[in-house]
């Protein structure tokens, strides 16, 4: 799955589908409820990948940061909240698309943080 050339990456299958339909649903829901916690969010993916499938899908970590970017109460979000990405993958071709795909998002507001790494999240 994490192979540079995969077909993981060419292809958008119904599992795939499945698990990003979960997870914006979770996030749309839990967003505002997090913000209003602790005054931060931390959002770690340790498998980011590429950011997006040759497809045109969206992979999970450009798919959290958009909901973010794009949820109705994203300020009051924001006044709340100080949010931080943190995105992982450890091969360096998909590292690389992930940094294309997260700077093509072009700024971001000052209360979200972006970081991607490369390497292994368990040793970091």
């Amino acid at each position: 799955m994490s192979s540079a050339g995969s077909t993981y990456w060419a292809e958008y299958d119904g599992l795939q589908w499945a698990k990003h339909q979960l997870l914006e649903s979770y996030l749309e829901a839990w967003f505002p409820i997090m913000a209003t916690r602790n005054g931060r969010i931390l959002y770690i993916d340790s498998h980011a990948g590429r950011g997006r499938h040759e497809t045109g899908h969206r992979g999970s970590p450009i798919l959290a940061l958009e909901l973010l970017l794009n949820h109705s109460n994203r300020e009051r979000i924001l006044s709340n909240a100080q949010c931080q990405f943190i995105f992982f993958e450890s091969n360096p071709e998909n590292l690389a698309l992930l940094r294309e795909e997260v700077s093509a998002l072009g700024g971001l507001p000052n209360r979200i943080k972006v970081t991607v790494l490369g390497g292994d999240y368990e040793s970091a």
